[in-house]
């Protein structure tokens, strides 16, 4: 058999053990009998899986294949996205480096709820297990799992019962406002957030919220938007007009940043001297921005290796209780930001 498409699964069948067992013998655990580890190695010998006395994560081909699933959203295509392409191209990092093959596909919202046109990874039988990553729904999530069934692990998507890799977004969005009130401000603006938008901008939300209530600032000044580009800028504005006291806003994603501080300008009012602003995730477009953006950093590419990482943990032991990894965002500052002076 040609060893690069041998799958643990082929291995198992042939020893007539479980694949835990077959991962567990390969990977030189404990606790399995002598018989079983003698049918097992013989097996992947015969398979040309596994050479004796190495792991399968020192083999020189690729012993797993993993499909990578995104989202398309409607302003952008996922692949392009500074976000995604970062968290995609740590994915791939990781599986070159342990020998893991994979698949990367991307499928719009139009079908999210039709199986039959979902993109091949998920169809796949040659597919061991599968990293879903994207603002894909809750519902749609459960039926690829139902569907499918491979292991499954999200990477800044969200879903009940699943392993997952996220942002600390409360935290984050707690530190973002926080710099600002600590700046003096006190009339502070959110931007790019509304009822049902995708789980991580509802936490930025939150931790907007939880920062001016610590500070015993009451006052809050939202102005519920998508994030889309126009949106943005025009939420911006209409927020400005209905609460010119506002001297610093806080938006959910830094690829808004330059529709937010285009709409300030255009209000009559300058960044960072009339008008402070802070974002989120510092991608490469927040030190291009003018002036350069005071951000949240998220280590994007660290998400996807760790995704891989916990993929590999699920398809080794299937039964294991569901993790989730929060990665802190840390405040980067730049020029954006004014101290406001006494007055």
């Amino acid at each position: 058999m040609d060893s690069r498409r041998t799958r643990l699964k082929d291995v198992a069948a042939l020893a007539g053990v479980s694949i835990s067992t077959a991962s567990r013998v390969l990977n030189s655990k404990p606790n399995v009998l002598p018989e079983t580890r003698e049918r097992v190695l013989n097996a992947a010998e015969r398979l040309a899986y596994y050479h004796a006395g190495r792991s399968i994560h020192d083999a020189p081909v690729a012993q797993a294949t993993i499909g990578v699933v995104t989202n398309t959203v409607p302003d952008r295509d996922a692949i392009s996205s500074s976000f995604y392409g970062n968290v995609i191209a740590g994915i791939d990092q990781e599986c070159r480096d342990r020998h893991i093959r994979m698949v990367f596909a991307s499928f719009s919202r139009a079908v999210h709820s039709t199986p039959a046109a979902w993109p091949l990874p998920l169809h796949d039988p040659e597919v061991d297990g599968v990293i879903l990553t994207g603002a894909i729904p809750t519902h749609v999530i459960e039926q690829i799992r139902l569907q499918t069934g491979k292991p499954i692990v999200l990477v800044d998507a969200y879903a009940p019962g699943c392993d997952m890799v996220v942002a600390d977004n409360v935290m984050g969005g707690y530190h973002a406002v926080r710099h600002l009130i600590e700046q003096g401000h006190r009339h502070i603006g959110l931007i790019g957030t509304q009822p049902g938008a995708f789980p991580s901008f509802l936490q930025r939300r939150e931790g907007y919220l939880r920062a001016l209530a610590d500070y015993g600032i009451s006052e809050t000044y939202i102005a519920d938007s998508s994030h889309l580009m126009d949106v943005t800028y025009d939420a911006t504005r209409a927020l400005l007009r209905r609460s010119p006291q506002i001297t610093a806003i806080f938006f959910c994603l830094d690829l808004v940043a330059n529709h937010v501080i285009q709409a300030v300008r255009d209000s009559g009012r300058d960044v960072p001297e009339d008008v402070s602003v802070v974002g989120f995730d510092d991608l490469p477009l927040a030190r291009q921005t003018v002036p350069p953006l005071t951000t949240m950093h998220v280590d994007i590419p660290l998400m996807g290796v760790l995704g891989v990482q916990q993929l590999v943990e699920r398809m080794k032991h299937p039964g294991r209780v569901t993790t989730k990894i929060l990665l802190r965002p840390q405040l980067v500052i730049r020029e954006s930001v004014k101290a406001l002076r006494p007055s």
